[in-house]
């Protein structure tokens, strides 16, 4: 829901130029979110309750760098 808002908001104030880049942002929070749904171990906002932290959820479901060596 809130990403809705966001979105509607964001129209609204002419933040896109093009349905291109509309497009594109989308696909971007799409990915992000699918992301987000396949991992095992969610992150929850230590100051609000039963909020899930995505920025924090995603990050521990990126694949770690293997060191060159």
């Amino acid at each position: 829901m809130y990403e809705a808002i966001d979105l509607e908001t964001a129209i609204r104030d002419g933040r896109f130029a093009s349905l291109n880049e509309l497009a594109d942002c989308l696909a971007d929070q799409s990915k992000l979110m699918n992301q987000a749904l396949r991992c095992h171990i969610w992150v929850m906002h230590a100051d609000k309750p039963g909020c899930l932290d995505l920025n924090r959820t995603i990050a521990r479901t990126r694949p770690r760098q293997r060191s060159p060596i």
